[in-house]
């Protein structure tokens, strides 16, 4: 199966105090990792809080652009909750990771720019707000090693994303008449995502003879499910059962034989026919009449349907 790429939108942060160029380092080797494990990236520059938020409006702006399955906010240091917020809240629909980068030892000291002072002062507010986020971070002993995480979390967006513009088949309706075997198609579209597509058996039997003409047995049962009174969806045995002479050799030993003694038993109901005969009708409970779905090849009480062959 030929997936499409992975594609992520990215955006960084960083306070504006903090020095510029460690906020664009770390935000550029984030974008790198991501993209070495086979991440197509719609990125914009680190965004800072400054104070007419032009930073804000030009990450929105580039980011929207293009459509991407999940939004990277990377977070490269301190940054005031409502800068993050004003970037992300037109992709709310979207998920998100949250990447709280790390500090880096200098001469045995560790420096940082408070990546995860950030994370934790922006969480809350996300999770108040109701956004789809997954948190990670990184460690000083381990920069950039949350790279994996968000590359896992983008194939799942991804997933979730095919299913919303995906469709599946559906033939017949319920199974055995059972309540509990019904589709609720609009809570598998607001949950799952694809769109159902309904056709019938006749569709399906036509369909088969239509693309393997040579095959008799295809043939015969398009031909007898179109004609068939009981509907297209009986599988009594004047569906699949013999139509031409000298046929009942392709039944199993025991089905032929019970389908004989049981028309010997119609025709002459006299003496040992008579008897059969009684039994017969004495099944007439259990009957396809009373109870459709006897005889279907998943049902457990098929080998006790007398004359039920399938070919």
């Amino acid at each position: 199966m030929n997936l499409p790429p992975l594609t992520a939108g990215f955006v960084g942060f960083g306070e504006v105090n903090s020095p510029r160029d460690w906020i664009d380092r770390k935000c550029l080797a984030a974008r790198q990792a991501l993209e070495s494990r086979g991440v197509h990236l719609v990125a914009t520059a680190p965004v800072n809080d400054d104070t007419d938020g032009s930073n804000e409006a030009r990450a929105r702006e580039e980011l929207s652009h293009k459509d991407f399955d999940v939004l990277v906010v990377c977070l490269a240091g301190w940054i005031p909750s409502h800068s993050v917020i004003d970037v992300i809240m037109p992709f709310a629909h979207k998920p998100m990771v949250l990447w709280g980068l790390t500090g880096e030892y200098i001469n045995g000291r560790l420096v940082t720019t408070a990546d995860q002072a950030g994370t934790t002062a922006v969480r809350d507010a996300l999770d108040a707000l109701g956004l789809h986020v997954k948190y990670v971070y990184d460690t000083p002993d381990a920069p950039y090693a949350a790279a994996e995480k968000v590359v896992h979390f983008c194939e799942v967006a991804r997933a979730a994303a095919l299913l919303k513009r995906s469709r599946v088949g559906m033939m017949g309706y319920r199974d055995m008449k059972l309540s509990s075997t019904l589709v609720d198609f609009i809570s598998l579209r607001r949950v799952v995502g694809p769109e159902v597509e309904v056709f019938e058996t006749l569709e399906m039997t036509q369909a088969m003879a239509a693309s393997l003409p040579d095959c008799r047995t295809c043939q015969r049962v398009a031909v007898r499910q179109a004609t068939n009174p009981r509907g297209p969806f009986s599988w009594h045995p004047s569906v699949l059962g013999d139509h031409a002479e000298g046929q009942r050799t392709q039944l199993p030993g025991h089905l032929a034989d019970r389908r004989g003694r049981r028309q010997e038993a119609a025709a002459f109901p006299t003496g040992d026919g008579a008897r059969s005969f009684g039994r017969q009708r004495r099944r007439g409970f259990h009957s396809r009449e009373r109870w459709p779905w006897r005889g279907h090849p998943a049902h457990p009480t098929l080998s006790h349907w007398p004359g039920c062959g399938l070919l």
